[in-house]
Parts: structure tokens; C-alpha cells; sequence
């Protein structure tokens, strides 16, 4: 179990990677998002991207996921205390494969019982060029709390 001391600042989390499918993406967006760049492979042709594209909560969707998987899942996480400054700098295709990392940027230990945890999270394709960037603040228990 990871404690509000086990994030110093500059350490650095890989969340492992994961392949992005045309068909992940189109179910996504027809639940979420159905714009025809999102869905519609003859639209997303002749659309603004040149083709088919993830949406934005989408892609902050597989990068919550790599980060609970690899990070949260074995945190003493207390609560979620928000997500900003997200950017979403380049679009995320089908077939790309997505690789999440975070930096501890900020912990402080607020209380005898929490620290407060501020990380920087990306998403990169496998050319490294960086997709999406976050940060995450989380209250998270310290050790003997």
C-alpha cells in the first residue's frame, strides 16, 4: 500500500500502456459523444481530423484507468480531490498505443492522518508524442493514520 509519504515530488509512476480500437472508439462515442468524427468512419474522413478519432472523455477515460490500475488501486486514496488543466494536444486514433505516466509534482502533509498529492499525468502514443496532459489532486492517508 502506497501513503501520502510514498510521493515525494519528482517521483514518477509508469501506468503501463494500452491499444486504442476503432471499435472501442465508436462505442464510446456513440454513448457519450456522438459526433460524427467519432463514429462514422466516412464522416471522419472528410471531417477535421482526417479521420476517426477518440473524443476528449474518452481519452481521459483510458487514462483513468491506467492510472487507477497502477497507482490508485494501491493507495490509501481518501478522495479524489479534482482534476485540471487538462489538455488534450493532439487527437488520440485507432490503433495508436496509449502510455500513461505521472510526477509527483506537490505533496503536502496537511494533517497527522493525510497528505495532499498533486501529480502531473500524460498519455503518449508510442512515437512519445504526448497526447493528453492532467493533473490530479488526491488526499491520500499517511502511514499509521
Amino acid at each position: 500500500m502506497l501513503y501520502a509519504e510514498d510521493f515525494p515530488v519528482g517521483r514518477e509512476f509508469a501506468l503501463g500502456s494500452r491499444a486504442v480500437t476503432a471499435d472501442e472508439i465508436k462505442a464510446f462515442a456513440r454513448e457519450w459523444d456522438p459526433l460524427p468524427f467519432h463514429v462514422d468512419d466516412e464522416a471522419a474522413a472528410r471531417g477535421p481530423f482526417g479521420g476517426l478519432v477518440a473524443c476528449g472523455a474518452h481519452s481521459l477515460a483510458m487514462f483513468s484507468r491506467l492510472m487507477s490500475d497502477a497507482v490508485i488501486s494501491r493507495s490509501a486514496v481518501i478522495a479524489g480531490r479534482g482534476a485540471r488543466d487538462l489538455s488534450l494536444l493532439r487527437p488520440v486514433r485507432a490503433g495508436a498505443v496509449l502510455t500513461g505516466a505521472v510526477t509527483v509534482l506537490e505533496c503536502d502533509l496537511v494533517s497527522e492522518d493525510a497528505g495532499n498529492v498533486i501529480m502531473r499525468g500524460t498519455l503518449s502514443d508510442e512515437a512519445q508524442e504526448t497526447m493528453v496532459v492532467i493533473h490530479i489532486d488526491a488526499l491520500i492517508r499517511r502511514r499509521g493514520a
